[in-house]
């Protein structure tokens, strides 16, 4: 392995700890988005959902962040009668893409 490949590498898991490192303390000290404890269930599921998928995928995590984004933006506009939990999801995974590009 080259020496810039091992750079790239050092430098992709040094930025994917920092993202996971911010998931993680949004998770701990994030505000209530709504007086219905339902509503921060799924706010809280969408946070811990971002930091599976960004901890075990090897694409950069802005990246998978927006595919998951769009994934929940899709199921939020199915016409279903949970499509709520899906946007509650959504607004959790663009708060979480909020808070990285302004750190």
């Amino acid at each position: 392995m080259s020496e810039q490949t091992r750079r790239d590498n050092k430098a992709f898991m040094e930025a994917k700890r920092h993202v996971l490192d911010l998931i993680t303390y949004y998770y701990d000290h994030h505000h209530k988005i709504s007086l219905s404890e339902e509503k921060n269930f799924f706010y809280k599921y969408g946070i811990k959902m971002a930091y599976k998928e960004v901890r075990r995928s090897f694409d950069p995590p802005i990246n998978v962040l927006d595919r998951l984004l769009v994934q929940y933006d899709e199921w939020a506009h199915t016409g279903c009668s949970n499509d709520w939990m899906f946007s509650v999801c959504a607004r959790a995974i663009e708060d979480i893409i909020d808070l990285i590009q302004t750190s």
